[in-house]
């Protein structure tokens, strides 16, 4: 079976593998903005509790958004090809890290209330 020029397994596989790649572009982006929200919601560092909610909170939701956004653009449209694969990486990274960056926008005016 073939939909668009390859097979459904491989195509699934492609998203996958892509997911993954995002979700980790999406865990590494938020890094950063758990260091900023720890600071801005003022969490105690008693215990490791800022660490905490980077490592068992942050961290899983940015890779989460990536990840699906990472499958759910590459099985939109199935690219053909290395560049098009490529490509959709890169959209699929840059539509993780727009919505990372809302939401934690989001959280950072909330945390300014």
């Amino acid at each position: 079976m073939t939909r668009h020029g390859t097979t459904v397994i491989g195509g699934w596989l492609l998203a996958l593998f892509t997911g993954v790649v995002c979700g980790g572009a999406g865990a590494a982006l938020s890094l950063p903005a758990g260091e900023l929200m720890v600071r801005v919601h003022h969490v105690s560092n008693f215990e490791g509790g800022a660490g905490y909610l980077v490592a068992f909170l942050l961290l899983p939701l940015g890779f989460l958004v990536g990840a699906v956004t990472g499958v759910t653009l590459m099985r939109v449209a199935s690219p053909r090809g290395a560049v098009a694969v490529f490509r959709r990486q890169g959209y699929a990274i840059l539509v993780s890290a727009g919505l990372l960056t809302v939401g934690y926008a989001v959280a950072y005016l909330l945390g300014q209330v």
